[in-house]
């Protein structure tokens, strides 16, 4: 008996070790996939204050340090995409690059971009002439090319499917392996036990480390490529509480496993 017993210990040992790794994937999975892996959540996010600022202030200085390269003059602080054009733009960006599409049509935005560039430049007499404004727009169309091809937008659709198909995989392994570590344990007490505090242990880290992370100071200078600072520690103030709150209802199931635990055990007393 002690042979087996001291058998069944290490099956439930190895199967434990197995349910932590899991158990973390899911959850961060999990926690990922309801908010960056969620597409029109990301979206709205980008078109509230003040990423949208940032990105549409970020999209002007561009367009007008590439108007000046093509040597067009315009006035201080020209407004050559609006914050509703931004907006748009945005929107249309986060929702291609989910559904794996590298382009953008930009045909609307080409027209409007034109039309501003010239009454911008006609503000101080100037007429700068299709060729010139040409290139400013080339270049805004070239930049949304770069980015959906081989910036954030190639890269987003397949972190969305990978979050999904991670929960997915990882919650169909953990039930297995709870089976396997019911078997082991040869109890329903041990059982809970043992996965009642794998599963409040592994969501106290977690919620340590949601709290940790929304730390203004710590995600306030992070940035992802293409975008400007701030809107990566926006996107994790936001995101945080919903983190949390995964991390609170693991806890929460760790602990009702452990005190079921208990009342299995006085019930068999």
């Amino acid at each position: 008996m002690s042979e087996i017993s001291h058998t069944s210990r290490g099956w439930l040992a190895f199967f434990g070790l197995i349910d932590c790794v899991l158990l973390v994937m899911f959850a961060v999975s999990l926690g990922m996939t309801l908010t960056l892996g969620t597409p029109k959540s990301v979206s709205h996010q980008l078109q509230s204050a003040p990423a949208s600022t940032k990105l549409h202030q970020t999209i002007n200085t561009n367009l007008v340090k590439k108007a000046n390269l093509a040597g067009i003059e315009l006035p201080a602080n020209p407004q050559l995409v609006s914050l509703k054009q931004t907006k748009q733009l945005t929107d249309q960006a986060v929702m291609a690059s989910a559904d794996f599409q590298k382009t953008l049509d930009t045909t609307a935005l080409v027209t409007s971009l034109t039309t501003r560039i010239n009454q911008q430049a006609a503000k101080i007499g100037q007429h700068p002439g299709a060729s010139r404004v040409k290139q400013v727009t080339q270049s805004l169309s070239d930049d949304v090319l770069t980015l959906m091809q081989s910036g954030w937008g190639a890269a987003y659709g397949m972190l969305v499917l990978m979050m999904q198909t991670t929960t997915i995989v990882t919650a169909v392994l953990g039930v297995i392996i709870l089976l396997l570590m019911r078997l082991s344990a040869h109890s329903w007490p041990r059982f809970l036990r043992v996965t009642g505090r794998i599963t409040y242990i592994i969501g106290i880290g977690g919620g340590m480390l949601s709290m940790a992370v929304a730390v203004p100071q710590l995600s306030g200078n992070w940035s992802i490529v293409g975008a400007p600072v701030g809107i990566v520690s926006q996107l994790i103030q936001a995101y945080a509480p919903l983190w949390q709150h995964v991390a609170g209802v693991v806890i929460v199931i760790g602990l009702v496993m452990a005190g079921l635990s208990y009342l299995f055990r006085n019930k068999q007393k």
